[in-house]
């Protein structure tokens, strides 16, 4: 595949809904969630077995909602596009009009050559050689906008044709000989970011024979293009793919970026949000909202999948970072900030997952490095066990993460760590010596009037949950069928 086909692959990838393309209800802000945690309430929990078969319920319910011949025709569709236009069709004139128009976005500041020369004889013989390597080195600076990148494009013959339009699209015909649309375009005010320096390398050789008094001549031209790029990041971007005049899939995405003062995203000033919408033809639509930075203090971001507004899936985290240094994006694209990360901080992270309304899952960590930190600490003391289990008890402080059903506010059950023990033969003081050491397990605490904890495997047992895993599977195969399908 060439390498303007990654143009088009990410075009598809948007409008098909592969992008991690946005998703959740205004509604679902994480912080809000995060107020709303409770603390165990003994006694009010389901039995095990109640919760395993409530799992099973939920488990059940998501999969008669996502099946996997939902999105037979859209994978159709992408097979089609993937083997005839993709894999087969000559892409040389789509290549070259990128690349002119890459190049007409630039102009030259300056150039710079350097030489270096070696020779000698050829082994014991007077027969004599000289290499001569010259590395050229050219300047550019770039505005790259969408503007600069407008054509449409026609299949015809195993070759794109190309016309002037005022988007970019690519026109082409199904396996149905109906006509379809790959159309990317924009809109809004534009603000413009500074991205950086980026490097090209071509080279060209030579052989000259009996110059300069010398055999054999061998010339290396290296040529180095530095172009120093400023994008163009529109309100708005827009990709929607139609089959037979009708819309297949539509992405929307909506960036802010007022945040940034002047043309530099400084990591430790500039803010900003985005949000994303997936809509496919088969009533899923993907909504990634509250994608939002604000640097030094808080970074969120909220996610939804709905079936003809049904939600059926919806997760929200967000976290509070510090000790951002000042780092502008341009110089960590071209690998010359010298900003120190060693001091960013992040504390009070929260996620929460919805599945169906029937089963939400929320946790936090009230200090991430130190939460890590602990671990690890732990970690490093694994054959010191009142060291190992104090280090892991601060990382269980820190961290909280519970089940409930239903939107209630009753804990069905907590994740912790808990502490088991083992023995291996390690190489000790110059011997070979049995050992014990620690090692950390996640386990579920239960809250139905009892005392006691059960590691995952146990509780999902394969024999409780044979019905539904067999199910999964089956599903996970139909889904993947579809992708080999693709190939």
């Amino acid at each position: 595949m060439k390498k303007i086909n990654l143009l088009v692959t990410a075009l598809m990838a948007m409008a098909m809904g592969i992008t991690f393309n946005s998703c959740g209800d205004d509604d679902d802000d994480p912080q809000t969630s995060q107020n709303e945690e409770k603390s165990p309430e003994s006694g009010k929990a389901k039995s095990i077995s109640e919760q395993k078969a409530y799992l099973d319920k939920v488990a059940n319910r998501l999969m008669d909602e996502v099946k996997a011949d939902d999105f037979k025709s859209i994978a159709d569709l992408g097979t089609y596009i993937n083997s005839t236009y993709v894999n087969k069709y000559e892409w040389d004139e789509v290549e070259k009009w990128a690349d002119d128009c890459f190049k007409a976005s630039r102009s030259m500041v300056g150039v710079s050559e350097t030489d270096t020369e070696t020779y000698g004889p050829y082994g014991d013989s007077d027969y004599s050689y000289m290499y001569i390597y010259k590395d050229i080195m050219t300047n550019y600076k770039a505005l790259l906008l969408a503007s600069n990148f407008c054509s449409q494009f026609r299949a015809q013959d195993g070759r794109w044709v190309r016309s002037a339009a005022n988007d970019l699209e690519f026109i082409f015909t199904d396996q149905y000989r109906q006509e379809c649309v790959l159309k990317l375009t924009t809109s809004g005010n534009v603000k413009k970011v500074h991205i950086g320096e980026l490097k090209e390398r071509h080279y060209d050789s030579n052989t000259l024979f009996n110059e300069n008094n010398v055999d054999v001549v061998y010339v290396r031209n290296n040529y180095y293009d530095y172009t120093d790029a400023t994008i163009g990041v529109p309100e708005q971007i827009v990709v929607t793919l139609t089959q037979g005049g009708k819309q297949v899939v539509k992405t929307t995405v909506k960036i802010d970026l007022s945040g940034i003062a002047g043309e530099e995203f400084d990591l430790s000033s500039s803010n900003l949000s985005l949000s994303a919408l997936v809509e496919l033809n088969n009533g899923y639509k993907v909504n990634v909202s509250q994608v939002a930075y604000t640097p030094n203090s808080k970074v969120s971001v909220s996610v939804a999948l709905t079936k003809n507004d049904t939600p059926l899936l919806s997760a929200s985290v967000a976290a509070d970072p510090s000790g951002i240094p000042q780092a502008n994006l341009s110089a960590l694209v071209s690998n010359e900030s010298e900003a120190d990360f060693d001091n960013v901080s992040v504390k009070n992270a929260f996620a929460k997952i919805d599945v169906l309304g029937m089963l939400q899952l929320q946790g936090s960590v009230q200090d991430v490095n130190k939460f890590a930190s602990y671990l690890e600490k732990a970690q490093d003391n694994k054959y010191e066990e009142s060291k190992f289990k104090s280090y892991m008890g601060q990382a269980n402080s820190l961290a909280t993460l519970n089940a409930y059903y239903d939107n209630t506010s009753t804990v069905q059950a907590s994740v912790k760590f808990e502490s088991f023990s083992d023995k291996k033969m390690t190489w000790y003081n110059g011997n070979w010596t049995e050992r014990t050491y620690w090692y950390m397990d996640p386990v579920l605490q239960f809250y139905d009037g009892t005392s006691y904890s059960l590691s995952m495997e146990a509780f999902f047992d394969r024999d409780d949950f044979k019905a539904v895993i067999d199910r999964f599977e089956r599903v996970v195969e139909q889904y993947a069928k579809l992708i080999e399908e693709d190939k």
